[in-house]
């Protein structure tokens, strides 16, 4: 059989413009079992998937949804096509692995795991763009995607800029000592460890910053990680899991060591990392507990009888928000009502959900490493979220009882450092640009009584 050409091989096959994804109801269990990384085999190009995929819809391109990706797959794994790495590129990492295309495939196909599988096996192969190898390396040796250096992570709790970071991060320090010391006796099931991550430390320290006080403020005790590195997510992402593992490993065993069982995340990345990752390489017992901060605040405040209240709004006027669902916090670890319930146990917030939303939100465009290798794609993706805001107002109009309200959201929340950045920089730019917000800023302007 003569070898086709990659262009070719994806040009082909049913048009998905005239079909409509299916509910999650109507899908069916798979027929046959394959190894995970092998479910593209039973790819049966129906095109639902093109229509879910924010990329596709971007670039048109048929290499850039499931269907199309898959049926490269399925030619590389019966060799009708060679392998060419520098050719092949573009199809392994322009996708932002948010899976939607998951959500509709109507033969159940882990698109997540088989895309991820297809990323570690050309990574082997050397198909590796040269922006990630620099991040790689950053990881690797300065434990931190950023090219900063690694003592520089919690610059951001001194005790001028964020007290209560101050305080948690030498609580932590102090607990490190003494159990390495051997001589520590201290009873740390009470003590709450806030793994920060390396976006909020180096790039976003309004999050880490709000996300301390907001802790403080709940009454809870809890310390931050001064031998924290990075949780690996890029790595795991990207393709290059063997060095995301051994970032992984020194994480695992630190929180251990110290003996902490209740952690706390406000990048979804990191918890997502924890949550996937993490616990396959502890054999699903990671030892401690692992709570967003959009899970952990209405826990804490239904077990203190704690209220929440915005000061800047009131329950009469309440300041209008539509909550945009992280991949990672919510396909990815299955957190859709908790951030919901916390913005309607705020008072003094309204929450007007966008067309898309749940299961089937639309991704910011930032996630898989998309932003970093193909940013004008990322930036197309966040300006159609951002339309999708803008469409959600016209719902407030139509909902006649609510006669207090304003005639448009105020506000585009997310719990997501990667989200909010992306959402954040397409907004300013725009004519109708609307304020982007992450939960814990929301939080950290709020009242608990």
């Amino acid at each position: 059989m003569s070898k086709k050409d990659l262009k070719d091989l994806v040009t082909t096959g049913p048009s998905g413009s005239a079909m409509f994804a299916p509910i999650r109801e109507n899908l069916v269990e798979p027929a046959i079992t394959l190894e995970l990384e092998k479910d593209f085999e039973r790819c049966i190009q129906c095109g639902y998937c093109r229509q879910v995929c924010r990329v596709y819809n971007t670039t048109f391109n048929e290499r850039d949804c499931a269907s199309g990706r898959n049926r490269i797959m399925k030619a590389l794994s019966s060799r009708n096509i060679d392998f060419d790495k520098e050719v092949i590129i573009d199809s392994i990492y322009r996708c932002m692995l948010c899976g939607n295309c998951h959500e509709v495939c109507p033969v159940g196909i882990d698109t997540l795991e088989v895309f991820h599988s297809f990323r570690r096996e050309s990574v082997k192969k050397g198909a590796v763009p040269e922006k990630l190898k620099v991040l790689r390396d950053s990881i690797v040796k300065n434990k931190n995607p950023f090219l900063e250096s690694g003592t520089d992570r919690f610059n951001w709790c001194s005790s001028e800029s964020c007290n209560e970071g101050h305080i948690a991060y030498n609580r932590g320090l102090e607990l490190t000592k003494k159990v390495k010391s051997g001589i520590t006796t201290e009873n740390t099931e009470d003590i709450v460890g806030y793994f920060v991550g390396c976006t909020s430390a180096y790039r976003n320290n309004e999050l880490v910053t709000a996300t301390s006080r907001v802790l403080d403020r709940l009454g809870v005790k809890f310390m931050v990680f001064p031998d924290e590195v990075c949780c690996g997510s890029v790595l795991f992402r990207t393709g290059m899991a063997d060095d995301g593992i051994e970032l992984a490993k020194q994480n695992i065993a630190m929180i251990r060591e110290l003996g902490i069982k209740t952690i706390v995340f406000s990048c979804a990345g990191c918890l997502s990392t924890f949550t996937r990752e993490y616990n396959e390489i502890a054999n699903g017992n990671l030892g401690f507990d692992l709570y967003h901060l959009t899970q952990f605040v209405p826990k804490i405040a239904k077990e203190k009888n704690i209220k929440i209240k915005y000061k800047k709004s009131s329950k009469e006027k309440p300041l209008v928000v539509t909550y945009h669902d992280p991949c990672h916090l919510a396909r990815f670890c299955d957190i859709y009502d908790e951030p919901r319930e916390l913005i309607n146990m705020i008072e003094g917030l309204k929450l007007i959900e966008m067309k898309h939303n749940k299961k089937m939100a639309w991704c910011c465009g930032a996630g898989g490493g998309v932003r970093a290798l193909y940013g004008e794609i990322s930036l197309d993706i966040a300006n159609n979220r951002l339309d999708e805001t803008v469409a959600c107002w016209g719902k407030i109009n139509e909902d006649r009882l609510k006669e207090a309200l304003a005639t448009k959201a105020d506000t585009l929340v997310s719990a997501c450092v990667f989200c909010k950045n992306n959402l954040h920089l397409v907004s300013s730019e725009a004519d109708n640009g609307i304020p982007v917000l992450d939960l814990s800023q929301i939080l950290e302007e709020c009242e608990f009584s």
